[in-house]
């Protein structure tokens, strides 16, 4: 059984690191360079859905607001319609 030395520990924590480091600084650069087709193809589909989704929200926050303002006049016309009742009894 190999004994490992904290200094070989280190050294190999090190070059994981600067693997690491190398691929995050590559992938940076493909993305700045525009590089990140597939990234780019799976974001394009994420925003679609959102704007799908954001759409439809759209739609049914404008039909319940029309709903709720034809009921709240529904509820005047009645309230209305009760205070002369009662005024004429």
């Amino acid at each position: 059984m190999k004994v490992v030395g904290v200094s070989e520990v280190y050294f190999d924590c090190a070059c994981c690191q600067e693997e690491e480091i190398q691929r995050l600084e590559a992938s940076v650069m493909e993305l700045e360079n525009g590089c990140g087709a597939v990234m780019d193809d799976a974001v394009n589909a994420e925003l679609e859905r959102l704007l799908a989704e954001n759409s439809k929200l759209k739609y049914q926050i404008t039909h319940l607001r029309r709903v709720s303002d034809v009921a709240v006049q529904f509820l005047v016309s009645v309230a209305a319609v009760s205070n002369i009742k009662k005024e004429t009894y």
